[in-house]
């Protein structure tokens, strides 16, 4: 095991998609192997590859395993805290997606929640909730401390807030169908 995790550290870190790809596609056939810290990587390294509904899978079992209170360090448990909604939005189960993202806006780490925030934000934006994006993205946009995606957020505060404007002048001209599913 600690040799496939060094592996996969090493194809990640020179980023040889060829060589990886083969890796991955032998473990795959050797399921049995797969403790919870090689799942993690395992997992990792279908997400790099684009293969998210496979990277899913294996997240899920991880999770199922209790494996991720054993054996992975804190950022890689936070990896899979943070990843798995988003692949859960990215194979279409947004209803999944914006439960756990729900869960995140109520942790208690500042970061964990803040994406909680914004994605919840950005999943209303989609649906055309132009008022509750807006909400979601001015907490992201208002809070301390260093935020990689801060200025986003704050730059749609005021796009949502025409957009919902536009959205409710429009209403009597019949604009609801342009929003509808």
């Amino acid at each position: 095991e600690d040799e496939l995790i060094l592996a996969y550290r090493f194809l990640l870190t020179v980023q040889d998609v060829d060589t990886m790809t083969l890796l991955v596609q032998k473990i795959e056939g050797q399921q049995a192997v797969l403790g919870d810290r090689l799942r993690y990587w395992h997992a990792f390294a279908l997400s790099w590859l684009g293969d998210t509904s496979g990277s899913l899978g294996h997240l899920r079992r991880l999770i199922c395993s209790g494996g991720l209170s054993r054996d992975l360090t804190e950022k890689q448990r936070a990896w899979v805290v943070l990843s798995l909604p988003d692949q859960f939005f990215l194979t279409g189960d947004s209803a999944q997606a914006r439960d756990l993202y729900r869960l995140l806006a109520g942790a208690k780490v500042d970061m964990l929640r803040l994406w909680g925030e914004y994605q919840q934000a950005s999943l209303a934006f989609l649906d055309a909730d132009f008022l509750g994006a807006s909400t979601g993205f001015q907490v992201v946009c208002e809070a301390k401390g260093f935020i990689p995606w801060r200025d986003h957020c704050c730059q749609m505060v005021g796009l949502t807030a025409q957009l919902s404007r536009i959205k409710r002048e429009g209403e009597p001209y019949g604009t609801a169908a342009f929003f509808g599913p």
